[in-house]
């Protein structure tokens, strides 16, 4: 697949993408209001046992915001990280995806 942006909503596959901020790749541009993120396997793209997801604040050149690691595959449909910001968005000036190994990172906004 590829990255998409749905009425409100991020599909990310692919490291090394900036969504939000001035240099948005597609979709929103300027803050982001984030809902939830779900790094979900898929039968295109599975996860594995040590794939990653990195994502930085702001940029390329932003502190690691959210790191995380699968210990084990995932069947597909699983959700491998998964965290909601319940009554208040989560607002960032952008989000960089600096690795995601496997699976399809899910990013619903406000």
């Amino acid at each position: 697949m590829a990255n998409r942006y749905i009425s409100g909503c991020y599909v990310i596959d692919t490291t090394d993408t900036q969504i939000g901020g001035p240099n948005a790749t597609g979709g929103v541009k300027g803050n982001l209001y984030i809902r939830a993120i779900k790094w979900v396997a898929t039968n295109a793209r599975a996860i594995a046992d040590a794939h990653k997801l990195t994502i930085k604040w702001k940029d390329s050149n932003g502190d690691i915001v959210i790191a995380c690691d699968a210990q084990l595959a995932a069947l597909t449909g699983s959700v491998v990280y998964s965290v909601e910001f319940g009554g208040d968005p989560w607002i960032v000036p952008g989000l960089f995806i600096d690795d995601i190994d496997g699976g399809e990172l899910t990013i619903f906004l406000a």
